[in-house]
């Protein structure tokens, strides 16, 4: 399922990024699904962070954010079987990560 997940979570990143990851680490624990992935910035992203513009690729991610986690956690959901839902999600975009937590609704 591990697995599954990764390529769940490498998809969403490569629709708003252009390209996958460069990884993506999955941890399930009883009735949570940690995800980690890192090099989530698009060229562009990366590019305004280098140049000290923090805010830009935040709020577009901001704009973007619902639509692709709520498509995202259904996706999960399907793939595992049970309703899911959203824990947290954290993102770092100088450091070019995404922690995303969900949860297997009973």
């Amino acid at each position: 399922m591990e697995d599954k997940i990764k390529r769940i979570a490498a998809k969403y990143v490569k629709l708003y990024r252009g390209k996958g990851p460069q990884y993506v680490k999955v941890n399930i624990s009883y009735e949570l699904i940690h995800i980690y992935s890192k090099g989530i910035l698009s060229s562009v992203g990366e590019l305004l962070i280098k140049q000290g513009a923090f805010k830009l690729p935040e709020m577009a991610w901001n704009e973007l954010r619902k639509e692709i986690l709520d498509s995202f956690i259904d996706e999960i959901s399907r793939e595992v079987g049970k309703k899911c839902s959203l824990v947290s999600e954290r993102t770092d975009f100088y450091e070019d990560t995404r922690t995303i937590i969900v949860k297997l609704d009973s």
